[in-house]
């Protein structure tokens, strides 16, 4: 007989990387959008100095 009891602990455990990824994602998001908006320079002049850094 098939045992399905596998294949739902692979299932479970994609399904729960899935998510723990989209999580991280979504921390880091927020969290650069709470840094740039309490920052003293705007989001274009960041990138600009990231820009002539990686230019160097």
């Amino acid at each position: 007989m098939f045992d399905t009891s596998l294949a739902r602990i692979a299932h479970r455990t994609r399904r729960l990387w899935l998510t723990e990824a989209l999580l991280v994602a979504a921390i880091m998001a927020f969290g650069g959008f709470a840094l740039l908006s309490d920052s003293k320079i705007s989001p274009s002049e960041l990138i600009a100095s990231v820009s002539d850094v990686i230019g160097h």
